[in-house]
């Protein structure tokens, strides 16, 4: 299963994934953004395979969310 995005909300301004030169980096993310994903990556319901991926994953989360917090 998937979707299809052709327009993402980048820091209030709607932005076409269509557009040269537009591209979103994680780092992009807002400390809004960050809090949405971490908070609801803590209600995950994991197999015993997921968890070294998704603690890896937390912690770089976690990192990027004290960066934009400073």
């Amino acid at each position: 299963m998937g979707f299809n995005l052709k327009q993402v909300v980048i820091a209030g301004e709607p932005t076409s994934l269509t557009d040269t030169g537009k591209t979103i980096k994680p780092s992009d993310l807002s400390k809004e953004e960050l809090e949405y994903l971490l908070t609801l990556l803590k209600n995950a319901d994991l197999k015993g395979h997921q968890i070294e991926m998704f603690y890896s994953m937390i912690i770089k989360l976690q990192n990027q969310y004290v960066s934009v917090n400073k």
